[in-house]
């Protein structure tokens, strides 16, 4: 039985002249934004992907990042503090246009080395954005510093190793 398409593939865009990223229909119901809705643009949060990046975030989702950061910085250090100004002040708010565009700011789109083509790539409460030759050498820095038997290991325990119904088979036939 073929597999009805879903749209959790990841999607290929442009970025005009103008700054303007056309955020394809796929990624909006994804985020379950529609045209009109506001997101939040921000920096790659992640160590790993550190400004190699940029994050869109649903407003609804980035309000509990929001909550998140404030409860940090009441406990936090000075450097926790530091990290959280500067995620706070990186952050930008876009309406998503009639066309189903956002505007990319320019720092933002400078320090994630975004030109013209751009690759979404689709994660649980958020979309990242990147250059895809970056992405690429991404993943290849990150193929060679991890461990294939612990990436295997990861894989299987979200079911997507590939060995996933050879297991549940024998696993029921034991």
């Amino acid at each position: 039985m073929a597999r009805k398409e879903n749209g959790r593939h990841n999607s290929k865009a442009r970025i005009d002249s103008r700054g303007r990223l056309s955020i394809p229909k796929s990624v909006r119901n994804h985020l379950k934004v529609e045209k009109g809705d506001t997101v939040v643009i921000s920096n790659s949060l992640s160590a790993e992907t550190d400004k190699t990046c940029i994050n869109i975030f649903p407003l609804r989702v980035w309000e509990k990042v929001e909550n998140d950061l404030k409860k940090m910085l009441n406990f936090g250090d000075e450097i926790t503090r530091e990290i959280i100004r500067e995620v706070m002040g990186e952050i930008e708010y876009a309406e998503i246009d009639d066309l189903g565009r956002i505007l990319i700011p320019g720092n933002l789109m400078d320090e994630a080395g975004l030109k013209n083509e751009v690759l979404f790539v689709k994660m649980p409460n958020f979309v990242e954005v990147w250059d895809p030759d970056k992405r690429m050498e991404w993943k290849r820095q990150l193929r060679e510093k991890i461990n294939i038997e612990r990436y295997r290991e990861v894989l299987n325990k979200i079911n997507i190793g590939g060995d996933h119904e050879e297991r549940n088979t024998q696993a029921s036939n034991g």
